[in-house]
């Protein structure tokens, strides 16, 4: 369920990011392109530069999604044709698809490689997921050469989970 908690994120931060022109409701694409690239930014500064935990930064993202959903409700951009355009977009029904795959075929789960280098950064998104920071002397496993937003989204989508899951 938290990619469920993760897209409603990410929708909430969409909310509060500008679209190119006005009317803004027509540019859900870029809006929720753009809260997605925001997220590894965020954790970043965060973690990385201030020092924060990741599991800190990952609800006070949700609160500030949240937010995002007040400010739609408080202005009450409710109209008929706003919430029929918005609800057509392929940002809303593609992810309605996926879920309705996830819940109609019982036993999905996703079996990492362990050779595979997107093995090696689950074991790294892992010891970043326990550690609740990126930098951290309980990492026994680093690649300095990687960027650190990549094991950080891993984490981040994984503290909305009371455990770790990398299928």
């Amino acid at each position: 369920m938290s990619s469920v908690l993760l897209y409603f994120c990410l929708a909430g931060m969409a909310i509060l990011t500008p679209g190119i022109n006005s009317p803004s409701y027509n540019w859900w694409g870029f809006r929720f392109c753009v809260a997605v690239l925001i997220v590894p930014i965020y954790l970043y500064v965060g973690n990385v530069l201030l020092g924060l935990p990741l599991s800190l930064l990952t609800w006070a993202f949700a609160a500030i999604a949240v937010a995002g959903f007040g400010k739609l409700v408080i202005q009450r951009s409710f109209t008929w044709e706003n919430c029929r355009s918005s609800a057509l977009h392929p940002i809303f029904i593609l992810p309605l698809l996926a879920l309705a795959v996830a819940l109609t075929i019982n036993d999905l789960t996703y079996l990492p490689y362990p050779g595979d280098e997107t093995g090696s950064w689950l074991r790294y998104a892992r010891q970043v997921y326990l550690a609740d920071a990126y930098w951290s002397d309980k990492l026994i496993y680093h690649h300095g050469a990687y960027t650190t937003g990549w094991p950080m989204m891993i984490a981040f989508a994984n503290i909305f989970d009371s455990q770790y899951v990398d299928r």
